[in-house]
């Protein structure tokens, strides 16, 4: 390991441990598949067919990871409305049905 990746690598832990604690943290992984806790959550499921091509790149990122693929999904998922929120509101598409 480089000297830059082990820096990297403790700043990360570090950033996680101080971060607070994740949703899937605090309750844990299999506590989230009860139905009582998923009531209590008000958990919503999001489902979307996709190719066994990036089902698997999935399952193989995910697994390289160690993390879930709730977990994985619900950060990408998040990330991905974020960006969506920042480019819709530079573009601005309704401007003209505003004036």
């Amino acid at each position: 390991m480089k000297f830059d990746e082990l820096v990297r690598m403790k700043a990360l832990q570090l950033k996680a441990q101080y971060s607070g604690q994740s949703l899937m943290e605090l309750v844990g992984e299999h506590q989230l598949d009860l139905p009582e806790v998923q009531k209590d959550l008000k958990l919503r499921q999001v489902c979307a067919m996709v190719t066994p091509g990036l089902f698997q790149k999935l399952e193989a990122t995910c697994d390289s990871l160690s993390i879930s693929k709730r977990e994985f999904i619900t950060m990408a998922l998040s990330e991905a409305i974020d960006q969506a929120e920042t480019i819709v509101a530079e573009v601005d598409p309704f401007e003209e049905v505003k004036s």
